[in-house]
């Protein structure tokens, strides 16, 4: 059994926090972030835990909060399956949580989140395996309805077929059903999807992974009285090349996902990912996201755009010490055509523990 502790503090400003048109003023946060883990392994079997704590404190202090989280995670491998189930809860606030998805973080909301996802393959020869899975999270705001966010249920149930091969490398077969259902509204999102595709190792420094499919959605919005059913497309590519002194990353996906805007949105979005060493201990990275949300309604489609570019330094001062200093630049166009843009300033100090065995004391007792 091995025990790990990290921890991580830092400062950041904000130009303009709410992503608004018309922002209010700067905002500076200071952040103090614990996390730690116990981890318990066999030759067939693993079970880890994953407690987090992260203290907010804005100059606003209307903002302030404090985020917990706690993820469990087992694993169990028989000669003919394997076994997992995930448990996650998350209470943290609409600040983060809504950032890429209805953009409503403007309000300090309170959110719960409780999931769990138990799953199991099964090796039907060397090279092939059908794997089913299902998810299901539980979304309670606290007073989110001002706000515009109300509670949802979450459902993924899939159910997958692979196969080693020696030209695509592992493809792949996936059938999966895709549930939102937000009981305050009475209203109900459906997906079906047939997804195939390859993940393959191209070369000893390139490899990528191409994904896509076809939906088929429904819609029922109770509270208008609403339904609709339509076609679709989803996608998810990915690539990754490992230069000699360097690493670069690019995906572009369209998914369906969860919101607490009362709605399931189409999201399409691409990104991208650069890492250079300046030294053994300076590394310099360059991250990018744009992504552009698509939902539903009796009067058309509403489209939300946000993209977000990241240019950083990370220096490893000590073995498991690190400074990061980001500089973000943040823009949002909104369903109503509403536009914002923010300037960000990170500064961090992170401590990332190592894997420490647990030790057994016996205590013997004479009589």
């Amino acid at each position: 059994m091995t025990w790990q502790f990290n921890s991580k503090i830092g400062g950041t400003h904000y130009e303009n926090i709410s992503l608004s048109k018309n922002p209010r003023g700067a905002e500076n946060l200071m952040s103090v972030m614990l996390s730690g883990g116990l981890e318990y392994s066999t030759p067939v079997a693993n079970i880890s835990a994953k407690p987090t704590l992260a203290t907010n404190r804005y100059s606003d202090s209307t903002r302030n909060n404090i985020d917990r989280g706690l993820n469990i995670s087992a694993n169990y491998v028989t000669e003919n399956a394997r076994f997992s189930l995930n448990l996650d809860a998350q209470r943290d606030t609409s600040f983060d949580s809504e950032l890429t998805t209805t953009g409503y973080i403007d309000k300090k909301v309170n959110r719960k989140s409780d999931m769990h996802s138990p799953a199991v393959t099964f090796f039907l020869d060397e090279l092939s395996t059908i794997s089913l899975s299902h998810s299901f999270t539980d979304v309670d705001y606290a007073n989110g309805i001002n706000a515009g966010l109300f509670d949802y249920q979450y459902s993924n149930t899939s159910i997958s077929y692979s196969r080693i091969t020696k030209t695509l490398g592992t493809i792949s077969l996936t059938l999966a059903d895709v549930t939102q259902e937000i009981d305050q509204l009475n209203s109900k999102y459906d997906t079906k999807i047939i997804q195939a595709g390859f993940s393959k190792q191209l070369s000893a420094t390139i490899s990528a992974n191409v994904y896509a499919g076809l939906r088929k959605y429904d819609t029922n919005i109770g509270y208008a009285n609403y339904n609709s059913s339509d076609n679709g497309w989803v996608m998810d590519l990915s690539a990754g090349k490992a230069f000699s002194h360097s690493n670069l990353s690019v995906s572009a996906s369209r998914e369906v996902t969860p919101s607490g805007g009362g709605y399931m949105v189409l999201k399409n979005q691409v990104s991208l990912g650069y890492r250079y060493p300046l030294s053994p201990q300076l590394t310099a990275r360059v991250d990018a996201i744009a992504l552009k949300n698509i939902r539903e309604t009796e009067s058309g489609d509403l489209n939300r755009y946000y993209g977000n570019a990241d240019l950083g330094l990370i220096y490893n001062f000590e073995p498991n010490w690190n400074i990061s200093l980001h500089i973000q630049h943040r823009k949002n166009h909104s369903e109503e055509g509403i536009p914002g843009k923010d300037n960000v300033i990170m500064f961090n100090v992170s401590y990332a523990g190592p894997k420490t065995p647990v030790k057994n004391y016996h205590r013997n007792t004479e009589f």
